[in-house]
């Protein structure tokens, strides 16, 4: 089976692959998968990534899609770091079937950037939202909308709140992973989490 999904995409990101730090921080979805990719403190490139190109995909067909995906996209990208939100166990997820598909997700990314030599570090959901809106208890579509506001703030121009999250997820690792790179953008960031609010 042929992966539904094109990487032409990742093409654009050759030349920047060769960066001595660099993040990819991933916002999983099967449904649309949001990446971001850059240096700590500089501004990421946005994308996303469907793994289940038409709505009734099996979860078969999704595994595939990300088995394929996964092994290209690292080597395309070679980031030093890769931060993935943490799935949630299928006794906290509202759907089984999507938190299956997201732990399934997490493991084959773990496997793929270790072979690769690659740090892979789930983060928590309430964790780099605490970061990025300054507290975890913000839901929902409001959250969604905290996250788009909040790269605006940055000048950066998610186009959907998938994007907008892997972006604030890049920006808790750039903080906590690279604080040294991270700061030239603090001020930045501390006017744009005020505008967001």
């Amino acid at each position: 089976m042929r992966c539904p999904t094109s990487l032409a995409t990742l093409h654009r990101f050759t030349e920047a692959a060769t960066m001595a730090d660099s993040i990819l921080s991933i916002d999983f979805s099967a449904a649309k998968t949001g990446l971001a990719y850059g240096e700590p403190g500089s501004r990421p490139v946005l994308s996303s990534q469907s793994f289940a190109r038409w709505q009734n995909a099996t979860l078969d067909e999704v595994a595939a899609a990300v088995i394929q995906w996964l092994p290209q996209a690292i080597a395309t990208y070679q980031p030093s770091l890769i931060v993935v939100e943490a799935a949630l166990p299928p006794i906290a997820s509202r759907n089984a079937a999507s938190a299956q598909v997201a732990l399934g997700f997490d493991f084959l990314l773990r496997g793929a950037a270790n072979i690769r030599g690659i740090r892979c570090i789930p983060v928590p959901l309430s964790t780099w939202r605490s970061f990025a809106f300054g507290t975890s208890r913000i839901q929902g579509a409001e959250a969604k909308a905290r996250s788009i506001a909040l790269c605006k703030g940055m000048g950066w121009e998610p186009k959907s709140h998938d994007e907008a999250d892997a972006a604030c997820i890049f920006l808790w690792a750039g903080a906590t992973h690279y604080r040294k790179q991270f700061d030239a953008c603090m001020p930045l960031f501390a006017a744009a989490q005020m505008r967001a609010a």
